[in-house]
């Protein structure tokens, strides 16, 4: 990640990076409770505060944003759990799902989880919401377990596919996750997971705003270099990293004349680059 000159100053609090646990490289960004590490090119922030995930989160919330339920959005969110099944096989090389086990952590109301059973797959959820977990029982049959992964204790086979959607930049100590998910894979295994990106117009060309409206209750953001760099420490033989979303109108105004040329541009460069607010990666164990 390239750090734009004048939008860090020197840390004057003992701050560590979660990552290689130094605080001596690490800088306060534009006087706010974010810090880089200029050793691991991550942000990590120091004022997180976890969320809480009952009920209101997924009716409330979650309409406020978007003007309809989670349990209302079924349709996007499933149709997009088919395409990332598709990219899962498609990076994995396997044509054939059937049987295969896959744990999806942080699984909501459980539409991925029945994407993938649909295409297919033995499927199981890890979910800290006791309103969420009830519901995937209820409306599903699957088996979701209600508590933080970091507590989950697998007896039995390995996951062939383990799947986190935006789960791990809430975490405090993204090593130790990514280390038990390496642990439940078998050889061959796919990890499978969304996350915000620092190689995006918003961390490069709008400061000011990606920092107010970063969300308290993330801990910590990746560019694709340094996710990459950690899943390959972690013994990961393979690492894809793709752009999730394309929102060139944050370069370019939709006003000008130049945006429809520029728009299609937009998207040739991005996914060569992985330059989006927010990326999949995909990694082969």
């Amino acid at each position: 990640m390239c750090v734009v000159q004048g939008t860090v100053t020197r840390n004057t609090t003992i701050d560590s990076c979660p990552l290689c646990g130094s605080g001596q490289k690490v800088r306060v960004v534009m006087e706010s409770a974010l810090r880089y590490c200029r050793d691991c090119g991550v942000v990590f922030n120091t004022a997180h505060s976890p969320a809480g995930y009952d009920s209101s989160y997924f009716l409330d919330d979650y309409h406020r944003q978007y003007g309809k339920t989670y349990a209302e959005d079924f349709n996007w969110i499933y149709n997009q759990g088919l395409q990332r099944i598709n990219d899962i096989t498609r990076f994995s090389g396997k044509k054939k799902v059937k049987g295969c086990r896959l744990l999806d952590v942080g699984c909501a109301l459980g539409f991925f989880l029945k994407a993938a059973r649909d295409r297919g797959f033995d499927v199981e959820g890890i979910e800290i919401s006791p309103y969420a977990v009830d519901y995937c029982k209820d409306t599903y049959g699957f088996t979701v377990h209600n508590l933080p992964f970091e507590e989950f204790n697998q007896h039995g086979s390995a996951f062939d596919v383990i799947t986190a959607w935006y789960v791990i930049e809430h975490s405090v100590i993204p090593v130790d996750v990514l280390k038990k998910i390496y642990s439940l894979l078998p050889s061959g295994g796919v990890l499978a997971c969304a996350m915000p990106s620092l190689r995006g117009p918003m961390f490069h060309l709008h400061r000011n705003q990606w920092i107010s409206t970063h969300p308290q209750d993330h801990y910590i953001d990746f560019s694709p270099g340094s996710i990459t760099r950690v899943l390959k420490k972690l013994g990961f033989t393979r690492v894809k990293c793709i752009p999730a979303s394309f929102h060139p109108e944050r370069v370019c105004a939709k006003q000008s004349l130049f945006y429809p040329a520029f728009s299609w541009m937009y998207k040739k460069v991005s996914k060569v680059f992985c330059f989006s607010d927010t990326m999949y990666i995909y990694a082969l164990k």
